[in-house]
């Protein structure tokens, strides 16, 4: 009895396309190889604090979002 890729060669199967080519990378911006701290000063981007809050080893930006967990948790 002859090997499946044998008996798909002897079918007539259609061979398996190439894979199609990958394009370059696009070269790296210049603003790349500055760190962070000194983009955000170039483009006078500030840092604002805000609240995180936390329950069940999950984290909420929104207050009403926490709450709303901590009550199905507790209701459960």
């Amino acid at each position: 009895m002859p090997k499946l890729s044998e008996a798909l060669k002897q079918a007539g199967a259609p061979k398996r396309a190439d894979p199609p080519k990958q394009e370059p990378a696009p070269a790296v911006a210049k603003d790349a190889s500055l760190d962070i701290s000194a983009l955000l000063k170039r483009y006078g981007i500030t840092t604002v604090p805000r609240p995180i809050y936390e329950w069940g080893g999950y984290r909420y930006s929104n207050a009403q979002d926490a709450i709303a967990a901590a009550k199905r948790g507790a209701s459960a």
